[in-house]
Protein backbone atom coordinates (compact mmCIF):
# COMPACT_ATOMS: atom_id res chain seq x y z
CA UNK A 1 0.00 0.00 0.00
CA UNK A 2 1.53 3.36 -1.14
CA UNK A 3 2.40 5.48 1.70
CA UNK A 4 -0.13 8.43 0.76
CA UNK A 5 -2.85 6.53 -0.82
CA UNK A 6 -5.74 9.04 -0.02
CA UNK A 7 -3.73 11.81 -2.15
CA UNK A 8 -5.34 12.45 -6.18
CA UNK A 9 -3.31 14.55 -9.06
CA UNK A 10 -6.11 16.19 -10.63
CA UNK A 11 -5.79 17.61 -14.50
CA UNK A 12 -7.62 21.00 -15.30
CA UNK A 13 -10.64 19.56 -16.66
CA UNK A 14 -11.06 17.34 -13.20
CA UNK A 15 -11.00 20.38 -11.08
CA UNK A 16 -12.65 22.86 -13.06
CA UNK A 17 -15.48 19.94 -12.35
CA UNK A 18 -15.28 19.69 -8.74
CA UNK A 19 -15.27 24.11 -9.14
CA UNK A 20 -18.65 23.97 -9.72
CA UNK A 21 -19.89 21.87 -6.67
CA UNK A 22 -17.56 22.94 -3.92
CA UNK A 23 -16.27 26.35 -2.27
CA UNK A 24 -12.76 28.07 -2.22
CA UNK A 25 -11.04 29.11 1.00
CA UNK A 26 -8.06 30.88 1.46
CA UNK A 27 -5.74 30.30 4.30
CA UNK A 28 -4.29 33.35 5.64
CA UNK A 29 -1.84 31.35 8.52
CA UNK A 30 -0.75 27.81 8.50
CA UNK A 31 -2.98 25.16 10.22
CA UNK A 32 -3.69 21.63 10.89
CA UNK A 33 -6.39 20.68 8.59
CA UNK A 34 -6.33 16.83 9.21
CA UNK A 35 -4.85 15.33 12.46
CA UNK A 36 -3.27 12.02 12.47
CA UNK A 37 -5.92 9.15 13.46
CA UNK A 38 -8.83 11.23 12.54
CA UNK A 39 -11.94 10.74 10.36
CA UNK A 40 -11.60 13.40 7.92
CA UNK A 41 -14.70 16.15 7.55
CA UNK A 42 -13.42 17.33 3.98
CA UNK A 43 -11.40 16.69 1.29
CA UNK A 44 -9.09 19.38 0.15
CA UNK A 45 -7.94 20.07 -3.25
CA UNK A 46 -4.95 22.29 -3.43
CA UNK A 47 -5.41 25.07 -6.18
CA UNK A 48 -2.67 27.44 -5.27
CA UNK A 49 0.31 26.54 -2.18
CA UNK A 50 0.76 23.57 -0.69
CA UNK A 51 0.29 21.24 2.24
CA UNK A 52 2.80 18.99 4.59
CA UNK A 53 1.71 15.20 5.03
CA UNK A 54 3.90 14.65 8.21
CA UNK A 55 3.68 11.46 10.74
CA UNK A 56 6.66 11.96 13.26
CA UNK A 57 6.39 8.61 14.70
CA UNK A 58 7.57 7.21 11.01
CA UNK A 59 10.16 10.31 10.79
CA UNK A 60 7.85 10.96 7.47
CA UNK A 61 7.53 14.39 5.93
CA UNK A 62 6.20 15.33 1.90
CA UNK A 63 4.92 18.36 0.29
CA UNK A 64 2.42 17.71 -2.08
CA UNK A 65 1.49 21.37 -4.10
CA UNK A 66 -1.32 22.91 -6.81
CA UNK A 67 -3.70 20.17 -8.46
CA UNK A 68 -3.45 17.43 -5.31
CA UNK A 69 -6.33 16.09 -4.03
CA UNK A 70 -6.55 14.63 -0.65
CA UNK A 71 -9.03 12.79 1.63
CA UNK A 72 -11.61 12.23 -1.05
CA UNK A 73 -11.68 7.98 -0.43
CA UNK A 74 -11.33 8.53 4.10
CA UNK A 75 -14.73 10.92 3.70
CA UNK A 76 -16.54 8.86 1.51
CA UNK A 77 -15.83 5.52 3.61
CA UNK A 78 -15.16 7.05 7.40
CA UNK A 79 -11.57 5.78 7.34
CA UNK A 80 -8.79 7.33 9.55
CA UNK A 81 -5.67 9.28 8.34
CA UNK A 82 -2.10 7.99 9.63
CA UNK A 83 -0.46 11.40 9.22
CA UNK A 84 -1.10 14.99 10.24
CA UNK A 85 -2.13 17.61 7.72
CA UNK A 86 -0.80 21.27 7.62
CA UNK A 87 -1.66 23.38 4.75
CA UNK A 88 0.68 26.43 4.51
CA UNK A 89 -0.19 29.91 4.87
CA UNK A 90 -1.30 31.54 1.58
CA UNK A 91 -2.54 28.31 0.19
CA UNK A 92 -6.12 28.28 -1.96
CA UNK A 93 -8.28 25.16 -1.75
CA UNK A 94 -11.37 23.68 -2.82
CA UNK A 95 -13.28 22.17 0.47
CA UNK A 96 -15.51 19.21 -0.38
CA UNK A 97 -17.74 17.69 1.95
CA UNK A 98 -19.31 14.43 2.41
CA UNK A 99 -22.51 15.27 0.94
CA UNK A 100 -20.90 16.43 -1.94
CA UNK A 101 -18.95 13.29 -2.31
CA UNK A 102 -22.48 11.54 -2.78
CA UNK A 103 -24.17 14.59 -5.38
CA UNK A 104 -20.66 13.59 -7.27
CA UNK A 105 -21.71 9.75 -7.00
CA UNK A 106 -24.78 10.08 -8.43
CA UNK A 107 -23.82 12.15 -11.33
CA UNK A 108 -23.53 10.51 -14.71
CA UNK A 109 -20.19 9.18 -15.83
CA UNK A 110 -20.43 10.21 -18.87
CA UNK A 111 -20.31 14.16 -18.03
CA UNK A 112 -18.56 13.20 -14.82
CA UNK A 113 -14.76 13.42 -15.33
CA UNK A 114 -13.67 11.95 -12.00
CA UNK A 115 -15.73 9.26 -12.25
CA UNK A 116 -12.82 7.12 -12.38
CA UNK A 117 -11.46 8.05 -8.89
CA UNK A 118 -15.30 7.39 -7.57
CA UNK A 119 -15.07 3.78 -9.26
CA UNK A 120 -13.48 2.11 -6.79
CA UNK A 121 -15.42 3.74 -3.37
CA UNK A 122 -18.61 3.03 -4.66
CA UNK A 123 -18.10 -0.88 -5.26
Amino acid sequence: MNELDFSFYLNTNEINYLKKFASERIFNSEMTIIYKNQIPTAAYLILEGSIEITNKRKNFSQLLGQNHLIGLKEIYAHKKIKFNIDIKSGSKVLIIDHSTVLELLNKNRIENPISHLLADMAS
